[in-house]
């Protein structure tokens, strides 16, 4: 796990910070994210060759919920990000969506609403975890 204070400015691999995975609330200090997390979204960013937006990271209980964010999820843990294709259009995200299916084991389809949601939970038993927002 990768501790760090809201507003360090910390670089966690090539292509992402610290501040990209901050809790976006005005209330909590201490942040942290998954090693495991960072090292798969720099493998997705390397194999997509272009930009990619954290939406969201990490989130404090609190924010979790005030967003609507399930109980126990995946974010309060450093876990889960949400991310988005920086140049945002249905090919774009279609294809960052593809790249995420093939390398994580937990994702939520959101292209409805325009982002991917990934995170390093165990995977199921049975297989990959999906789900549609």
């Amino acid at each position: 796990m990768i501790s760090f204070k809201k507003g360090d400015n910390k670089q966690l691999s090539k292509n992402f910070n610290s501040k990209e995975f901050e809790c976006s609330c005005s209330r909590c200090v201490d942040q942290f994210i998954d090693q495991k997390l960072i090292d798969k979204l720099q493998q997705v960013r390397d194999f997509y060759g272009k930009g990619i937006i954290v939406n969201s990271g990490y989130r404090c209980p609190e924010h979790n919920a005030a967003v609507g964010g399930k109980v126990g999820s995946a974010h309060m843990s450093g876990l889960a990000a949400d991310i988005a294709p920086s140049l945002m259009n249905l090919d774009e995200l279609d294809d960052l969506y593809e790249i995420c299916y093939n390398l994580f084991d937990n994702i939520g389809d959101g292209r409805n609403k325009k982002f991917v949601h990934v995170d390093v939970r165990e995977p199921k038993k049975t297989g990959k975890r999906l789900w549609v927002y």
